[in-house]
């Protein structure tokens, strides 16, 4: 079958398997993309250290926050950072220029754009 992806998941929150993923195997290849390949280790790092600059940077936990940016390895990091402050992450692909998506993050979703 293709795209058999059907399957229970556990409860919990939306960065809870990865936090596991990094604890079982934090060497294995979390993130493989053209131009960079994380492991889960890493993958954990780097979302930590977005979110401790995004909360430098004026967000909070458990408010929205206006994901905007190219399609790439960084938008995984950015989406767990937003999981490691309990957000809820506002996905917008950057198809106008930087201005008019954080412009219309804000005006969609009322979400905090950093």
């Amino acid at each position: 079958r293709v795209n058999a992806t059907a399957r229970d998941f556990e409860r919990g929150l939306l960065h809870g398997p990865l936090l596991h993923q990094i604890e079982r195997q934090g060497e294995k290849i979390a993130v493989h993309a053209a131009d960079k390949m994380l492991s889960y280790a890493e993958l954990g790092e780097r979302s930590a250290r977005l979110a401790q600059q995004l909360m430098q940077a004026g967000a909070c936990r458990n408010q929205r926050i206006g994901v905007v940016m190219e399609k790439g390895w960084q938008q995984v990091v950015a989406l767990q950072a937003g999981g490691g402050l309990n957000a809820q992450r506002i996905m917008m692909h950057r198809t106008y220029d930087m201005a008019s998506a954080k412009a219309k993050a804000m005006a969609a979703t009322g979400a905090a754009t950093h």
